[in-house]
């Protein structure tokens, strides 16, 4: 049952949507074990420092039982600017993960976020990506496509653009400098790796 059915599911009655948080709270926490030894305690991490997660993983997650045919690349987790380096030291110390890099936004000039830490462990990735503000959702805002623009928190989500979204397509941004490289690099991949089937650029 794709999102969209299992939120009309949940009108039906009080019951129901009991069965359909509990279903989606247990999906989170399954699909986050990939990344995380004890999903419970990165949620509370992530509700302590009023972080979100965003990307290519929100995107699967919010899509599931959707004939989305493409897996994660990584985590990206977005977080206010004064709490990256405490969650950064939740990952390495608690975690387990390493520090891998730092490095500058890699499409240009961007007012929300300037640079991405990255960490790792065999065969995983996630990137920590702090906000220029005290808002970890600034970031979001200025994402050069709609398919970006969805959000998971530790007990809520968010899809800004449903009907495009589900719909397996995406609007790009025309003012966004990534534009030009995302047509010519990304436009192509986007079927595989975001599980965009269309993409769309508006004048």
């Amino acid at each position: 049952m794709s999102l969209p059915a299992m939120l009309s599911f949940a009108k039906i009655n009080n019951t129901f949507e009991e069965w359909v948080v509990t279903h989606l709270d247990i999906a989170f926490d399954v699909a986050l074990r990939q990344y995380v030894a004890d999903p419970a305690v990165f949620r509370s991490a992530m509700r302590l420092y009023g972080a979100v997660l965003s990307g290519s993983f929100a995107l699967h997650f919010l899509r599931m039982n959707d004939k989305c045919e493409f897996n994660p690349g990584d985590l990206d987790l977005y977080v206010p600017r004064s709490y990256a380096t405490r969650i950064l030291a939740y990952l390495l110390d608690v975690e387990g993960y390493s520090f891998i890099t730092t490095f500058r936004v890699p499409y240009g000039q961007n007012v929300a976020q300037q640079f991405v830490i990255v960490v790792g462990k065999p065969g995983l990735t996630i990137d920590i990506i702090p906000s220029v503000s005290e808002e970890a959702l600034y970031p979001l805002s200025h994402f050069w496509g709609s398919h970006l623009v969805n959000y998971i928190s530790a007990d809520t989500f968010c899809v800004a653009y449903p009907e495009l979204t589900f719909w397996g397509r995406s609007l790009l941004s025309p003012g966004s400098s990534a534009t030009d490289t995302v047509l010519s690099d990304a436009c192509l991949e986007l079927g595989g790796t975001a599980g965009i089937s269309e993409v769309y650029l508006p004048t």
